[in-house]
């Protein structure tokens, strides 16, 4: 009975041991991640879990999850392909212009709110029913 036990005590010190090894290593490439610059997943828990048990749930860091801030001539592009848009297709919504330009409406907000504070466009209706013309020419 005594050796069945002595085995027993052997291999839960074994696996504590590789377990112990794999948290150092972990922590290590987390450090080395973290000095080195590189995004890595962070993991949280739920304050309040939905179904009563703990979930992990892994976020990316921000600088991950975005690929990164347009510079102001990727928005300055955007803005004059909006407006060679506008005047050979007047009173177009911003999924039509989107399809159009082959990008995202999420990313024609900034132009098309820049185009708006210039006053270089102007709008018809709103929320989903808005329409964008061209701004009427000065002295027209």
């Amino acid at each position: 009975m005594a050796n069945l036990e002595d085995q027993i005590q052997e291999r839960i010190q074994q696996f504590v041991t590789e377990i112990s090894a794999l948290v150092r290593q972990a922590a290590i490439e987390s450090v080395q991640s973290a000095l080195s610059g590189e995004p890595f997943p962070v993991t949280t828990f739920r304050a309040r879990p939905t179904n009563g048990r703990r979930r992990a749930k892994v976020l990316q860091p921000q600088a991950q999850a975005r690929a990164g801030k347009r510079s102001p001539f990727q928005i300055a592009a955007t803005e004059h392909k909006v407006t060679e848009f506008l005047r050979k297709n007047p009173g177009q919504g911003v999924e039509k212009i989107a399809a159009a330009l082959n990008t995202s409406t999420k990313e024609l907000v900034l132009p098309i709110r820049h185009l708006l504070g210039e006053k270089k466009i102007r709008t018809q209706g709103q929320r989903r029913a808005t329409r964008y013309f061209p701004a009427p020419k000065k002295g027209a």
